[in-house]
C-alpha cells in the first residue's frame, strides 16, 4: 500500500484519458491499516465490482474478522462527491489548511488556485488528487494531495461521516449525519465566514487596513471589521456552519453584529448557542 502511495506522490502512476475501471485501487485502507483491493463477481451475466479487505481473499480458517466488502460504484461516488464539495468550499479548505499548520498568509492564493483549477478537472483528474482514503465504521477520511494544482501544497485531510448498513457479507455506505436534526445550510452565513477569512488574509498579505480594503471592495470599513472578527471562530463552529448544524437563530446578520464573540474557543459555544455535534 505504502509503495503505491509513494509512487502516486512522485507521479509515476500512469494516467489515461478515460477513468480507470477501479480508480481507488491501491488507495484504500481501513482503520487498522489493512488494505482493500479491487475485486468483482459475476451474477447472471452481469459483473459487479467491489473493494474488499485483502485478508478476506486469503482468509484463513481461523480468521474471525468480517472486514470490508463495499460495492465499488457507491464508494467511488461518495469519494468523488466529498472531494468536489471540499474543493469548492472555502470554509472547508480553510479548516484543512489550518489543521495542516500552514501559514494563513498563503491561504487566499491557495484557495483561488484550487477553485480555478477544480472547475476544469475531469473525474479521472479529480481521483488523481486523492492520495489515499482511510475507512472506519463512522466515516471515511480523504487524504488529498494538491501539489499538482498548487506546487508545494501540503497534504490536506477531509473527513466525511457515514453509517454502515450490512447485508450478509456486503456493506452499504450511507453518507448522513450522526444526529437526527435536519441540516439546514445557510449560504449567506457560509459566505460571510469565508469572506471574513479572505479579507483578513488580504489585509495581512498586502499590509493594508479596513479603510483601504473598503475602498477596493466597495463596502464600509465597519462591515469589513465585523466580518473579519469571524476568523476567530473555533474550527468546530466553522464546521457546524458549513454542515448546516449552526444553532437555531444564528445567521449572518446576528453573527456579524454580535459584540460577544469570545477569543477563547471553549467559551464561544456558550456565547453563540449550542452547536450540534457532528
Amino acid at each position: 500500500m505504502q509503495d503505491r502511495i509513494d509512487a502516486n506522490r512522485h507521479g509515476t502512476r500512469r494516467k489515461s484519458v478515460e477513468t480507470p475501471v477501479n480508480p481507488l485501487s491501491g488507495k484504500l485502507v481501513d482503520e487498522a491499516g489493512e488494505r482493500l483491493v479491487a475485486s468483482h463477481a459475476q451474477k447472471k451475466g452481469r459483473k459487479y465490482r467491489y473493494y474488499i479487505s485483502a485478508f478476506l481473499i486469503r482468509k484463513a480458517k481461523d480468521e474471525t474478522r468480517r472486514g470490508w466488502r463495499i460495492p465499488a460504484p457507491s464508494l467511488e461516488a461518495l469519494v468523488l462527491t466529498a472531494l468536489d464539495t471540499f474543493l469548492t468550499e472555502p470554509a472547508m479548505l480553510t479548516q484543512a489548511w489550518r489543521n495542516a499548520d500552514q501559514p494563513l498568509t498563503k491561504l487566499p492564493p491557495f484557495i483561488a488556485a484550487v477553485q480555478h483549477r477544480s472547475q476544469n478537472q475531469t473525474a479521472n483528474n479529480r481521483y488523481d488528487l486523492v492520495d489515499h482514503v482511510t475507512l472506519s465504521p463512522t466515516g471515511i477520511m480523504l487524504h488529498i494531495s494538491l501539489a499538482s494544482v498548487v506546487p508545494d501544497a501540503p497534504m490536506l485531510v477531509h473527513e466525511v461521516p457515514i453509517t454502515i448498513a450490512r447485508r450478509g457479507d456486503e456493506m452499504r455506505l450511507v453518507h448522513e449525519r450522526h444526529d437526527r436534526t435536519p441540516a439546514v445550510i445557510d449560504p449567506t452565513l457560509v459566505k460571510s465566514v469565508a469572506r471574513g477569512h479572505r479579507w483578513f488574509q488580504q489585509m495581512l498579505a498586502d499590509g493594508i487596513g479596513p479603510d483601504d480594503l473598503a475602498r477596493t471592495e466597495d463596502v464600509s470599513a465597519q462591515y469589513i471589521k465585523r466580518l473579519v472578527r469571524l476568523t476567530f471562530l473555533s474550527p468546530g463552529i466553522v464546521k457546524s456552519i458549513v454542515e448546516g448544524r449552526q444553532p437555531a437563530g444564528l445567521n449572518a446578520q446576528t453573527l456579524a453584529n454580535s459584540m460577544t464573540i469570545p477569543l477563547v474557543w471553549s467559551e464561544q459555544a456558550t456565547a453563540l448557542g449550542t452547536v450540534t455535534s457532528g
